[in-house]
């Protein structure tokens, strides 16, 4: 089930809270807007309080599989290995990182 986004804060707030749904809920695209949503994931990364390890490396894999789609292997390969140390079991970041690694 989507999360609405209960305020409109700024500009961006619906997108952000897409983008938090879109994570919670296992879709990988919000609204074709991916490289858009790249800052926002990175700035939840950087809030320590965001989330438990395993739900900050399902984080990385969006990012890095956004990265990866437009392009960008070096900076897919660095979210995909970020995501194993949080989570090494995670086979999504296995596998992405097994597709763009040099």
């Amino acid at each position: 089930m989507p999360i609405h986004c209960p305020v409109q804060f700024s500009q961006n707030a619906g997108l952000v809270c897409r983008c938090i749904s879109s994570l919670l809920s296992g879709h990988r695209r919000v609204a074709g807007r991916d490289a858009e949503a790249i800052p926002l994931y990175e700035n939840l990364m950087l809030d320590p309080t965001f989330a438990a390890p395993v739900i900050r490396a399902r984080t990385l894999v969006l990012i890095a599989d956004i990265y990866e789609k437009i392009g960008k292997k070096p900076d897919a390969t660095a979210r995909y290995r970020d995501a194993l140390k949080l989570d090494a079991t995670n086979l999504d970041a296995s596998v992405g990182l097994k597709r763009v690694a040099p």
